[in-house]
This record gives structure tokens, sequence and C-alpha cells, in this order.
């Protein structure tokens, strides 16, 4: 099934699945060339409780020559004959199906721990099945509602074996029964073979159900029992001749003999028939003794089952070969037979061209266009039945309201077909209540209809016959304000933050940076505000870019690198909080661009050179968030996290061109809460750990993750390297069709390469089928498994390599050796049942955890484990946690190679400053309360000053603004004090992120200020805005 899933699902009425073919189509034999849905075992989610059911309306439902194998949801003991040695508790029967007339013909059903079939509706039919080695309530469960329909028939087929779960075992307990019948039924010329408690148990409505002809034998207990209140009884083999008097409709021609089975397997056998008769209470010795001689197997007295080894195997499996092998010499009963080639239906559709249209074409009916095929963009509601069109009823097609994307103006209803692929396609879309939530469109392509019923409110419809997604909506971004240039030198002193003076760490230019500013920062050591290691974003719009010279003539990030550090001096005062660059308010429009972010110089390690979780951070080392404008993040390295790499919440953005190396918890996080777009491109994401002894199982949900995804937005992940997780590769949470990946490589991630945490998990081993064949992302082409050649720092690589060869893995041992060999390590994994082990690298005598000492101390265990590898026979000691990755080497990643493969790349950049603006001389003039008092219409667009106190946050009030100004760009404060007190309401607009908006921000109800700007008339002409140049404390 898709994704491994081992789960289908049937939708539709009227559908024929029909198994068995030959390649070719040529004929249908079941037995022979079987179509086998199975279970596959390793799945790594929850699975659905049946193998197959039906959902909605699948009346008329034919499942003809399939064989159901549920021997993947149970775990059985190694050799052949061990029995079942544990099934899920929650799992389902094989099969379920709740619709009228539904046929299951010449099917097999094998191996279920939860029961095999259940029927529950009039009409329906099972004829010529075989039901075998089932545990559970039945094997068959018919649940026909009350109704005076026609009854569910059954009729010529076999039931074999159906395991009670004591011991005791076939003491009449509601399971392990044949059929379980709990309403009208005709049940005839069935064999049943050894059913523990019950061939047919009867719940009700014993007036209506026929039992005749059926063939009993091998039966532990009942035949037939009555569970139905006030009509009791127990039917077994001995008294079959009393099964009239249980009040049936009809009870004739019903036997026990044996019904000549041949083709069992003879271990199977041997275990079935000793579980049956050490743990039966009154077990059938006779007949399974007859069995066995017939297979050649001697006869059990009760002397040979004393011992426990000797009691058999509980439900062992039963292969499908074997099951297909079965044959019975009795009439009654399901027997193999050659089936019609049988192919009816109509000629696929042909090739339709739909022509966009546009919603005018819906506000104003276009007669060239009707009973045309036309495509029209929408957000789509949800559904509502209504009546539209004459041919076109609520009984055959659904209503479904759609949107003018971004617009509460306008909204129809379209119809669908019922039972059709337009029904899957509107399930799995994505739905809004109103247009202006709209934000990932679709394209409707149907038949445009403007024949409308008269009562209809709308003028025009479509019939839809495809549902596909559409274009994002695009957002405007919004405009970026002009700004200045600031410049940093690590060293300078005394500066004014020019080019000529610049400061000495972008702290402070981040204190004086206003909206539209860029940073520009020299390569170097960066400590923060008295050395504390981080710096906070204050303002939206910024572009912080790294990698100058040191005259700002040349940005080079990867020959001059700007490295964001702790001094080892305020790390001694203990364990710091991690987080070198964090958005203290939105970061909108942030261009973050040429850093280095190195952890190291904020995490404690052991003196073997292991990462000290105890005494280190536990946050990422960077951690921004946007609302309103995109992120974007370039040229960076992001290398030993202790908590985490980089964390960005934004609806949009850009991370593209960087390196994350060596990070404890998930390397790259993504909340896109938003319609997107977000690009993730040609970044080299590489070794992401897990702390936890959950390490490379998977059942950690973050940590040692390379990538996680999470959020709403049309995501496109291009030409990235995602390698070395000790869980997943990527991990995304958004729906697979508002997600790209193309061009990326996906290389030795212990447990998972890329998961949608729901249905999809990827490895190597299911790649091709699950990730390439099943999967509906938007785009998913060209991603690989090869992992490139990379320069990753031979110490570092031989050191992690040698971890995560001891963990938990799905990467093989010749797959360890290629991986190895492609990032410059010697390392060599384990080989398999080897005893000797390697002398581990002895300890320093004292510790010493400055950077250097703990490369140089890498660099010994790099050269001990090579003088121990011609020895080596066995997996090594336990290797250090997260050792410290040189950041000088993490350069080395970003590629010389053309920028068209994937990974990072050392890119050429441009040097380029904005124009110096001219300083405007604007003449204010100071006004008082009693002026604006007396006329305050006068002042408008005229610059003014004027002194306030008392000042408090409005900007929630849309009437203080101007037409031409919104609270998204500033903020209003309301005062009351103009010098004097003002009868005329006056608010003081601040443009964001400036320096005056900073001031005011910190402002307390008594401070004073001057304020210098432009007097402007609000929405409401009772009052007085100023638009703010300028704010001094006074």
């Amino acid at each position: 099934g898709r994704y491994d899933r081992s789960s289908w699902v049937v939708d539709c009425p009227n559908l024929s699945v029909r198994g068995g073919y030959a390649r070719d189509f040529s004929r249908r034999t079941p037995w022979e060339t079987p179509s086998v849905f199975a279970v596959f075992a390793g799945y790594e989610a929850t699975r659905e409780n049946n193998l197959i059911s039906g959902r909605s309306d699948h009346a008329g439902l034919v499942l003809d020559g399939l064989c159901f194998d549920a021997a993947g949801r149970n775990t059985y003991g190694d050799k052949p004959g061990e029995g079942i040695r544990a099934y899920a508790a929650m799992d389902g029967p094989i099969a379920s199906f709740n619709a009228k007339n539904v046929t299951i013909m010449n099917c097999v059903f094998a191996n279920s721990a939860h029961a095999g079939v259940e029927l529950a509706g009039e009409g329906s039919r099972f004829e010529n099945n075989l039901v075998v080695n089932m545990i559970g309530i039945g094997m068959l469960t018919l649940r026909n509602p009350v109704s005076g329909g026609p009854p569910i028939t059954v009729t010529g087929n076999t039931f074999g074996f159906a395991h009670d779960v004591g011991p005791p075992c076939g003491t009449g307990a509601d399971q392990a029964i044949g059929l379980r019948v709990g309403g009208p039924a005709v049940v005839q010329e069935n064999v049943f073979i050894s059913c523990g408690n019950a061939a047919i148990a009867l719940y009700r409505d014993l007036d209506r159900v026929s039992i005749d002809r059926n063939l009993f034998y091998l039966t532990p207990r009942d035949v037939v029992n009555s569970r139905m209140p006030g009509n009791t009884a127990d039917i077994t083999e001995a008294n079959i001749d009393e099964m009239e008097d249980v009040g049936l409709k009809s009870a004739a021609g019903n036997v026990v003999q044996d019904p000549g089975m041949s083709g069992i397997p003879t271990q199977w056998l041997d275990a079935y028939s000793r579980h049956l008769l050490a743990n039966y209470v009154k077990p059938p010795r006779d007949a399974a003794n007859a069995v066995r001689a017939a297979a050649g197997l001697p006869a059990l007295a009760p002397a040979d089952l004393e011992k426990e080894e000797s009691k058999g195997g509980f439900a062992p499996r039963l292969a499908p070969a074997d099951v297909l092998a079965l044959r019975f010499a009795a009439k009654q009963g399901y027997h193999p037979v050659e089936l019609a080639v049988e192919t009816i239906g109509r000629p696929g559709p042909s090739a339709v061209t739909f022509r966009p249209i546009d919603w005018n074409a819906i506000d104003t009916p276009e007669p060239s266009l009707a009973n045309q095929p036309v495509e029209l963009r929408a957000g789509l509601g949800y559904e509502q039945n209504t009546s539209l069109l004459a041919d076109a009823g609520p009984a055959t097609h659904m209503g479904i309201r759609v949107y003018r994307p971004g617009s509460d103006d306008g909204s129809i209803y379209v119809l669908a077909r019922r039972s059709t692929l337009v029904n899957r396609q509107f399930e799995e879309a994505v739905k809004y209540t109103n247009g202006r939530e709209v934000e990932s469109t679709c394209l409707l392509r149907g038949t445009y209809r403007a024949d409308l019923v008269p009562t209809s409110r709308q003028k025009v419809t479509l019939v839809v016959e495809a549902i596909v997604p559409g274009p994002v909506l695009p957002k405007e971004p919004a405009a970026r304000p002009a700004g200045r240039d600031w410049f940093v030198r690590a060293g300078a002193s005394g500066g004014d933050g020019s080019r000529e003076k610049p400061f000495r760490d972008p702290f402070q230019a981040l204190d004086k940076a206003e909206g539209g500013d860029a940073v520009h920062v020299a390569g170097g050591d960066y400590f923060g505000k008295l050395r504390s290691g981080k710096w906070k974003l204050l303002i939206r719009n910024l572009s912080l870019l790294g990698g100058y010279d040191a005259e700002f003539t040349e940005r080079d990030p990867w020959k001059h690198p700007t490295r964001f550090v702790l001094n080892e001096e305020e790390k001694a005062k203990g364990t710091p909080e991690g987080t070198m660059l964090a958005s203290d308010e939105n970061s909108d429009g942030l261009i973050l661009d040429g850093f280095v972010f190195d952890g190291s110089t904020y995490n404690s390690y052991t003196p073997e050179g292991a990462l000290d979780l105890k005494r280190s951070p536990q946050a990422p080392m960077v951690s921004l968030r946007g609302g309103q404008s995109a992120i974007t993040v370039r040229n960076c390295v992001f290398v030993n996290g202790s908590g985490a790499g980089i964390s960005i919440s934004c609806p949009f953005g850009v991370f593209e061109n960087n390196v994350i190396l060596n990070v404890s918890g998930w390397s790259l996080g993504i909340r896109a809460d938003g319609p997107g777009p977000w690009t993730v491109r040609n970044n080299t994401v590489l070794f992401a750990c897990d702390p936890t002894p959950r390490a490379g199982t998977g059942k950690s949900s973050s940590d040692g993750t390379l990538f996680q995804l999470s959020g709403r937005a049309v995501v496109t992940v291009d030409a990235n390297i995602f390698a070395f997780a000790d869980n997943f590769g990527v991990r995304s949470t958004i729906p697979q069709q508002n997600v790209s990946l193309s061009g990326n490589v996906f290389a030795a991630c212990l447990y998972i390469h890329l998961t949608d945490a729901q249905y999809l998990w990827a490895d190597a081993s299911t790649w091709e089928r699950r990730a390439d064949a099943d999967s509906a992302f938007a785009s998913f082409e060209g991603n690989t498994l090869d992992l490139p050649k990379l320069p990753v720092d031979p110490a570092f690589a031989d050191a992690a390599l040698e971890r995560l060869f001891a963990l938990p893995s799905r990467v093989a041992t010749n797959q360890w050796r290629t991986f190895a060999a492609q990032i410059g390590s010697a390392a060599i994994p384990a080989i398999p049942g080897s005893t000797a082990a390697t002398e581990p690298p002895k300890p320093a005598a004292a510790p010493d955890n400055s950077l250097d000492s703990l490369l140089a101390s890498l660099s010994s265990t790099k050269d001990k484990l090579k003088e121990a590898e011609t020895s080596r026979t066995a997996t090594v000691t336990e290797a250090p946690y997260c050792p410290v990755a040189d950041w000088r080497n993490a350069l080395a990643l970003f590629l010389e190679t053309p920028s068209t493969g994937p990974g990072a790349h050392r890119l050429k950049l441009s040097v380029s400053f904005a124009t110096a603006r001219a300083r405007s001389d604007v003449q204010y003039t100071s006004i008082t309360a009693q002026a604006i008092d007396a006329d305050h219409a006068s002042l408008d667009t005229k610059a003014v000053q004027l002194e306030v106190t008392q000042l408090r946050s409005s900007s929630t009030d849309p009437s203080q603004f101007p037409a031409d100004l919104t609270g998204d760009d500033y903020e209003a404060y309301a005062i009351t004090t103009v010098g004097d007190a003002s009868r005329t309401h006056v608010a003081i607009l601040v443009r964001r992120d400036t320096t005056a908006s900073k001031l005011l921000d910190r402002a307390a109800p008594t401070d004073k200020f001057l304020i210098r700007g432009t007097a402007r008339l609000p929405r409401n002409p009772g009052a007085l805005a100023i638009v703010a140049d300028t704010a001094e404390a006074m």
C-alpha cells in the first residue's frame, strides 16, 4: 500500500477490484498468480485498523481473486512452526465494509490476530473464499442492520483454524468463532475446520437464518451455538442433528466429516495439533491424530504433551504460498478455479484544454463560455448541499463554496459529482471560511454553466472535474525604508559608526540603527555588550552583513570570517544563556549575511572532548522571528550548537547558502505559519546529534534532526545536503502539496531521511517506493541518496563517525565505509560478531577546556584510533558525544564547485553602500495647547514642535491615523498635555524602528519630551496628529 501503510480504502460505489491475473493479463488464476495485499512489518507509524475497508458510499463493491496476509502485523518465533509471540492490541479485522451489496469472492484471508472480515450491509455475498489461521472474535462477522432487505449470503467458503487465546481454550467464550451471525443470513455449503469455540455463533433473528449443507470437522467445542437472549443453545459434533431445534429458518444437510485436507505444511500442522491437544478443554483427539496420520505425523497421546516444549505453537504463521497450496476433497467449501478475464468500463478521458477565466466571468455570464471547459483560480471553502442545476442535484453532486482570493467581495458554489476523484482532491485541499483568509489557491477545472435554476442567487457555476494546487496568493512586500550604513571593525575604539571611524562591536550599531539601515561588519571575533556574547535585534528591515576586510572594500566571509563568540571570563561565571543573536521584537525584513556563529566558546566539554550538556546552553544559537516581511539568512556558519542550531519563525523567508555543522538537538528549525513562500536552498547541514538514549531510534521528535519544517507555507527545498543525523534528515509537517523538494542529497541518517511525521517515513531501503513513487509533494525531482565528497575535518569526522557506528542504525556497514570515504574519514565500522575491543584513548591528567586544547585532544584521539585500526575487530569504547568541530574547517564546506550543485558554495559578493542623504533644514514652529484648541485644522501639514507628557500607547485606535498611515508602520501615543491641558485630542505618531520610537517605547508617564514633526488631520476630524521626525527627552 501507499507509504507501506498496508491500508487500502474504498470510497466510491460499484467498484470492482479483481486480482490473480498473469503479468500480461491473459489469464486469471488467483491460486497460481496471487495478488497479495500484505502488511509491511517495519512500518514506523500507527497504521489503520484494517488492511482494507469501506468509507463513504461503497455499495456494490466487488473484491474478486485477492489474497490478504496480515502476518506482518504480528511477531512470530524465529523457527518454522513457532507460534505467534506478540500482536498489536488495537488492530481490527483484515477487512471491514458496511455498505449494501458488497461481494467478496475467490479471496484468501490469512494470519490475522484480530479477526478476518466484517460485513454489515444487506444483500452482501461472501462466496468461495478461504479464511484461515485467525485469532480474534470471528473469522467472518455479519452485522446486518434491522431492515426488511435481503439477507447476507455466505456460501462455498472454507473457514479453518480459529485459535482461542487461553489456556484454558475452548470454554465457549465469544472469540475464536468461524462465522458470527448478527442478522438475516443464508449460510450454505461451507467448510468449518477447528474453530476454537464455535464454527457458527448466532446472536439475533434466528428465524431469518438458514444453515444448510455445511461441513464441520475437528471442532473443539460447538459447531453452532445461539447466544440470543431467551433462546440459547449449544450444538456440538455429537448432537448436530439437533440443530433443527434451535429455531432457524432452515437447518438441513449439515454433516461432520473429514474434508480431505491436503497441502498443509507438516511443521505447521505438528505445531498446531500439539497446541490443540495440549491446551483445549475437550480437544478432538481422534480427528487430530487422523489429520496427523494423513500428513505422515505420529499420533499423540497425553503423555507426549507433558513437557512445555512439546505443546506446540500458538497460531504459527502460514506463508501465502502455503495457504494457496491448501486443497480439500469435499464438495463443500472453497475450490481453486480459473476465472474469466473480465475487462469492462469506458475509455480513459481524452486530453482537454481548460481555458483560464477570471472572476469577471463569474460576476457577469459570458455566453461564449457556455458548456465549455474552463479553469478558475479560487480559494476553497466547505461542502454544502445546494440545488443550482436541474441535472446536478444534491443526490449526485456535492456543492462546494469557493472564494475570490484575497477579497470579501465574492463567493459562489460550484458542483462536483459525488464519488469521483474530485471528492478526494477536495478532502485533501486546504479550506477557508472567507476570501480574506485565502493563502493557498486552487485551480478549479470543469464545465462553465450559466443555465442555473431560477431560484439561484448566483449567475454562474462550474461542474468541477479536477481540483489542482494553484499558485500562492502573492503578497505585496512591505516597502523597505531607505536607511543609512553603519560600520563595525574589531579592535576599533571611540568610533561613531562611520566608515572612517567604525564601532568596535555590532551591538553599538544595533542600538543606533533604524529601519532600513545596514550594519557592515569587518572580519574578526566579537564579544557583545560587556562581553556578554549576546546581540539583540530591536528593529525591522535591518541588514546585518559580515565578512568585510578592514577597509570595507571587499566582502568575502570565507576570507574575512566574522565570528560571534563568548569571552572565557564571562563563561566562567556560569552556564551562559546560549542564544547569541535573537529577535527582541519581530525582525521583519531582516537580512543576515556572512557570519560565523560558533557555540564551542559557550559550551563546556569533558576532558575526553565530549560536550558536557549539564554545563552547556540548552537554547538555539540563533533565534529569529518575523511576521509581515521575509527574513533572509545567507552565507553563514552555525557550528557546535549545544541546544539547537538556528530557529526561524516567519511566514516567509529565505535560508540560502549556509553551513550548519555539529549540533546537539536539531540543526535548522523553520516555523512557517503563513502563506509563504519560503526558500531553503544550497545549504550543507551535517551532524545533528540526539543527547538522549533514543538516538538512532527515531523516538525523539526533534533531537537528532537536521531540518525541522512546520506551519502551512508554500516551501521550496532545493539543492541542499542533509547528512549524518542521529534520527531524521528532514521532518516536515507542512502538507505535502505545499512543499517542493528537488536536487537534494539525503545520506547517513540513522533512522529516516524524510518524513511528514504522519504517513511518509522514507529511509534508504524504502526511498524509491515511498518518497519517489508515493509522495504527493508539489515537486519531487532529482533527489539522491549519494553523498558527494565533502572536506570535513578528518579529526572531527573520525570521532563523530565512531559514535554513529555504535548507535542503532539503518545504515549498512558497506554504506558506512562509503560515507566515511566521502568525508575523508579513516574510521571503519566494527565487524559484526567480533569480540576484541580497541583500548580507548586515555584522558588527560587534568582537564583543560580551552578550544585549542580540545582540538588538540580530538586530533590525538584520531591518531590513537588510527594506531588501533590494524588490530581492531570490534566496536570501540564509547566515542565522545558532539566533540568540537573547528569553525575554520567548517568554512571549507563552502565548496569551490559551480553553485548549481547541491550544498553551500563560496560565492563572489559585491560591495555597495547607500547614498548619503542630505540633511534637510526644517524650521519647526512651536505650538501650544491654546493654539491647537483655537484652530487645529489650520495646522495641517505644517512643521511644528511641542512639549508633551503623559504619553500612552493607543495604536489600536485607527481614528488617530491620517488616511495614508497605519499602525503597521507607526506607533500612536495619545496625550492630554501639550505644555498645558488641551481640549483637543492630540496623538503623536512615531515611525516604528526609529530612534524616536525606541525612546518613546521606554517612556514613563511622567517623562517630558520635545517632539518635532508634521501636523496632520487624522480620520477623526476633531483631533490632531503629529507625525514625529524627532523626539528628545527634556
